[in-house]
């Protein structure tokens, strides 16, 4: 199931062969220590649900203890201890699940190796700036991964990617996602952190060790440090980094304060090993600039029991690109907010109640209405925004159904 779960997130199609023919001996498994099969069945089930669908974990989860109720009461009425075994397994493993984050005690070794992933399409003068920081940190036990999306070689980049050493690995992919580039990098990546950096960003020479330093606090699962735009002025706020409950994206990442947030800043968020190796990572099915993908992936971290930090200890810069986000909002609006629409459905249909998108859906139309008053757009390209939000429908169901 996961695996056929993540080839359909691909975008690839499953298809039944009806005629090659195996002949499977049923329950030759289950039989031989029924108690364990159930355990074992259930423990997946958990896994699977809490990895990607995290709703019906939670109705599980509730399923399985009223069952256990039920069934606890009926063996003492009965005076059996038939099946014994199996509800303590059970029990067990629900009290096992519940206390996770608690005994997900390791933390990061002394001087832990710290891989920096970096996607890159069709950019050379601002990678290099940031290799160039990179190289310069006051931290050294770190690799560098590009993943370089980019359709085209530029010479000034490719001897900067020689110039830097054996600490830099390139991986070379023609899909253009930037979530697809973030995995693909995570997957080779070997550090006890993971440190995601976009590639139009200056950092200072202690990037990495304030990153390092935030997880003294053994409750945080990700970090994001300040980040500093040139038309942002600086704020005093704690209400940054979050999502409302009706869809509005509160940023505040220019915020003086260290605090607790509800998701990672994009131009730098670093999360554990291990809370990635248990996360499903980024959501591939998001459009355009992969906009929610921060979110999905915080959410993930806080199913798992760990805060996300939010720290001001030190500050990235943030010099926006022609191919960036604001960019493509000013040239193409409808395609922008068509795959806002899209990319918010469907992070809210995976992370959040169905109660929600009775909110979120008169605040995407209360959305597109400003926006095409801001833009000067007409009616047809106004349609085509909300559009956005049925496709984020069927991008849902057509994976997760």
């Amino acid at each position: 199931g996961d695996f056929s779960l993540r080839l359909r997130k691909l975008g690839y199609t499953l298809f039944h062969c009806p005629t090659a023919t195996v002949t499977h001996t049923g329950g030759a498994s289950f039989s031989q220590d029924p108690d364990r099969a159930t355990l074992e069945f259930y423990r997946g089930c958990l896994l699977f649900y809490q990895k990607h669908l995290y709703r019906r974990y939670v109705w599980l989860r509730r399923s399985l203890r009223l069952a256990l109720f039920f069934r606890f009461i009926l063996a003492r009425l009965g005076s059996t201890d038939s099946g014994t075994s199996g509800l303590r397994a059970l029990r067990g493993l629900l009290h096992q699940e519940k206390h996770a984050a608690e005994k997900r005690a390791s933390r990061l070794s002394l001087k832990p190796l710290v891989s920096v992933i970096i996607p890159t399409y069709e950019r050379s003068e601002c990678l290099i700036r940031l290799l160039d920081g990179i190289r310069r940190q006051s931290y050294r036990n770190f690799e560098v991964i590009v993943v370089d999306q980019s359709k085209t070689k530029e010479a000034r980049k490719e001897r900067c990617y020689n110039a830097f050493g054996r600490k830099l690995t390139v991986l070379r992919t023609e899909r253009a996602n930037r979530s697809f580039a973030k995995n693909l990098g995570a997957r080779i990546a070997k550090g006890e952190l993971l440190l995601f950096c976009d590639d139009d960003i200056e950092v200072p020479a202690d990037l990495l060790q304030t990153h390092i330093a935030a997880y003294s606090d053994v409750s945080v699962g990700g970090v994001s440090c300040r980040v500093h735009e040139n038309h942002l002025p600086p704020i005093h706020s704690r209400r940054i980094q979050q999502i409302t409950l009706y869809g509005q994206m509160i940023a505040g990442f220019q915020s003086d304060q260290t605090c607790y947030v509800g998701t990672l800043a994009g131009q730098n968020m670093s999360v554990l090993s291990e809370v990635w190796q248990s996360s499903e990572g980024f959501e591939v099915a998001l459009t355009g600039t992969s906009i929610f993908e921060e979110p999905d992936l915080s959410a993930q971290v806080r199913r798992l029991g760990y805060n996300i930090l939010f720290t001001s200890a030190t500050t990235v810069r943030h010099m926006p690109q022609d191919n960036g986000n604001d960019a493509q909002k000013a040239r193409t609006p409808s395609g922008y907010y068509r795959s806002f629409h899209h990319n918010e459905i469907l992070y809210f249909l995976k992370n959040h109640s169905r109660l929600n998108l009775c909110m979120v859906i008169p605040f995407c139309v209360l959305r597109t209405v400003k926006q095409s008053l801001k833009f000067r757009m007409n009616f047809d390209e106004s349609a085509f925004v909300l559009k956005g939000i049925l496709e984020g429908f069927k991008t849902y169901y057509r994976i997760y159904s």
